[in-house]
């Protein structure tokens, strides 16, 4: 009966933390009172101290999860699917356009009080850009209008503008009245044409709509979408109304109501607020000025048709305004003032009641009711989460949504490499070289290549990632019959690789070509030929070497002629044998071919002289002419060259010297001379004369 004022003071802090007291008034003595339970109040507010995947990461692999970290505990019944989102943009990196896909996680859950996971097990997400929210909430201001005046007065021509648009808004109410109205008068005139756009009406249900076609004769009263449910239920509801041309769309809480199909009509209704509308010839209403009694909040005017994807995924998010296609956008955060500002670019502030001074037809401000949702810890105090890309989110001050993305890009492995052999069919002359190629990393990246070479089928050796594009096998290293197989390995700057390869098999390496030269080196009739090999041929393989003897005979048609009756021989002739000596004449050219075989692939062929199916090296030549000894002293001299004008003159029945002169010189001038008669020497006739 006699309670005196008091007062209790307290110093410093413990540990970051306030301290609430707490007072009881009571006839009862104190000490009978029960001692209370002292209540911890953090000093600084909750906050995101981690997040996983990072912010702004670049990630290969889809994640399992996304985990956010506080610095304390949440109140885990605030952690929620319109608090906690996963949203990618739809492919191309941009958020708000109306490409956004919101994610739907297997399960929200709350781990130990301080983290809060998005549990993303067999959620499919592709290769995209990923946004996380985690709503901040906080105590934001909304308006409060009073249901029989009120109203925010809103430039002209906002929604008479265009008649592909979406109108959204925030309401709280347990009663009635238009939220959002248009006319072709301003509220304060007699109207002729006007639309009660978006209202409760007497039966607490939901009405929507732009004016269209159908309503100029239609039935009376007019209605609009309606839901099936009420909403003056005094919690927060979301409606959107999207205009497309010749059809419109009402949704309540994200979730469609209801449809038209008829053009829409704007007409000259120029004229647009919040909180009052013109209702006469409407159907649940007062018919006339219908105002609303109630809270609204987050109204936003956007010229495009918005999915119900879009919508749903931020309707619980206070926006940026920076949002592609937004109008305008009104959040009612003020406070305080008459302006209620445009958070769009486009300057489209409102003005509360009637005149910029304060009326009886301002709506007022309800500091700590607005309507957004947020995280809170245990005592209620909201997130701050505003992040600038370092953790601990926040400014200090309770309020402020966390905004995070990452990126899904998947590393590409390397294109397959093309690993070539050379040469193709080696001998055991050769070396080995690998070379790659034709590979390339999708992603950019710089890309490393191992070596590995296998003789059947057995690892040789492997050559660490490196940037060298061949690898080299010494011949001293392989054998004729063996497959040398290469395996390249192609890595990218991640870790990801394929691989090529390409093998060859080991031919048979040829007897090299030996040199030989014929004795004696200028013959003459009658004297024996023999072939001295001066450098034997040698076979890489170790195989056994014989020979092969060919004598050709040029004929007088200019091409060698073989004489089979002496080729095929393996031993040379030697000086003085007959059966060779008595083949050739004076003045003949003759050339010896000896050409290597290998002794084990020689394969007889009976009635036939040589070898067949066999493997040879290259051949070795050598010619000669058969000097003219015509006077039988077994000297060559003038004697032997004047014989022979002699026989040219008897062959060609002339002593013509100009028939004898070669071709391109002149005639002979008097007595020939020796070296006349050497030009037309069977030398020369055989086109030899270098020899």
């Amino acid at each position: 009966d006699n309670l005196q004022d008091f007062a209790v003071g307290a110093n410093g802090r413990d540990n970051g933390k306030g301290y609430i007291y707490v007072f009881y008034g009571s006839d009862i003595p104190y000490s009978d009172l029960p001692t209370p339970t002292p209540t911890e109040i953090p000093s600084t507010p909750l906050r995101i101290t981690a997040l996983s995947p990072s912010p702004g990461s670049t990630i290969d692999d889809a994640p399992t999860s996304v985990m956010a970290q506080f610095n304390r505990a949440v109140d885990p019944d605030t952690v929620n699917s319109n608090t906690f989102k996963l949203t990618r943009s739809g492919g191309d990196g941009v958020f708000g356009n109306g490409n956004d896909v919101l994610v739907t996680p297997s399960s929200i859950s709350v781990t130990g009080q301080v983290a809060a996971t998005l549990n993303l097990a067999g959620i499919e997400l592709p290769a995209d850009t990923y946004r996380v929210s985690i709503l901040g909430g906080g105590t934001p201001s909304a308006l409060s209008f009073d249901g029989v005046n009120d109203y925010v007065d809103l430039p002209n021509d906002l929604i008479h503008a265009s008649t592909v648009l979406t109108l959204e808004a925030r309401f709280k109410t347990t009663s009635t009245g238009v939220i959002f109205g248009y006319q072709d008068h301003h509220y304060s005139e007699l109207n002729g044409d006007f639309v009660p756009c978006i209202f409760v009406g007497t039966d607490g249900k939901l009405q929507a709509v732009f004016w269209d076609e159908d309503h100029v004769d239609g039935p009376r009263p007019v209605m609009g979408i309606q839901s099936s449910q009420t909403v003056n239920d005094g919690e927060w509801h979301h409606v959107a109304l999207v205009g497309n041309n010749t059809s419109q769309k009402a949704y309540l809480d994200g979730e469609l109501i209801g449809e038209r199909q008829a053009s829409i009509l704007h007409w000259d209704m120029i004229y647009n607020q919040i909180g009052i509308g013109q209702t006469r010839f409407w159907g649940q209403v007062n018919g006339g000025w219908f105002p609303f009694n109630g809270l609204i909040d987050e109204v936003r005017l956007w010229n495009v048709a918005r999915s119900q994807q879009a919508i749903q995924e931020d309707m619980n998010l206070t926006l940026s305004g920076e949002e592609s296609n937004l109008v305008a956008y009104w959040n009612f955060d003020e406070g305080e003032g008459q302006v209620v500002g445009d958070l769009s670019p486009n300057a489209h502030h409102g003005e509360l009641g009637s005149t910029s001074g304060e009326d009886a037809n301002d709506p007022t401000w309800s500091d700590g009711t607005g309507s957004s949702l947020g995280v809170t810890d245990l005592y209620g105090m909201s997130l701050d989460g505003e992040f600038e890309g370092s953790f601990p989110s926040g400014d200090g001050t309770p309020g402020g949504h966390f905004i995070a993305q990452f990126v899904i890009d998947p590393n590409d492995p390397p294109t397959a490499p093309t690993v070539h052999i050379t040469p193709e069919e080696p001998n055991t002359l050769d070396d080995l070289i690998a070379t790659v190629s034709g590979s390339v990393d999708p992603d950019g990246g710089e890309l490393s290549y191992a070596f590995e070479w296998f003789r059947d089928g057995e690892s040789q050796n492997e050559t660490a990632f490196g940037s060298e594009e061949s690898s080299v096998v010494s011949h001293d290293r392989t054998t004729r019959g063996e497959v040398w197989k290469c395996l390249v390995t192609v890595q990218d700057d991640e870790g990801q690789s394929v691989t090529g390869e390409d093998e060859v098999t080991i031919q048979n390496s040829l007897p090299t070509q030996p040199e030989i030269k014929t004795l004696p080196p200028n013959p003459m009739p009658g004297d024996g030929i023999a072939v001295l090999i001066t450098k034997q041929s040698t076979d890489a393989d170790g195989d056994v070497i014989v020979y092969l003897f060919e004598w050709y005979r040029l004929n007088s048609d200019g091409f060698w002629e073989r004489r089979p009756e002496v080729s095929g021989n393996l031993s040379p002739f030697s000086p003085g044998e007959p059966e060779i000596s008595g083949l050739y004449t004076a003045g003949e050219m003759w050339e010896v071919r000896v050409t290597p075989y290998e002794a084990r692939t020689l394969v007889k062929r009976s009635g036939q002289k040589g070898v067949g199916g066999a493997v040879s090296g290259p051949s070795a030549t050598d010619r000669w002419v058969v000097l003219p000894n015509l006077n039988g002293d077994r000297i060559l001299d003038i004697h032997d060259l004047l014989l022979l004008v002699e026989m040219w003159h008897e062959e060609h029945g002339s002593s013509d010297e100009k028939e004898m002169a070669p071709k391109g010189s002149a005639p002979f001038e008097g007595v020939p001379t020796a070296r006349d008669l050497i030009l037309v020497s069977p030398l020369g006739w055989q086109g030899e004369s270098e020899d």
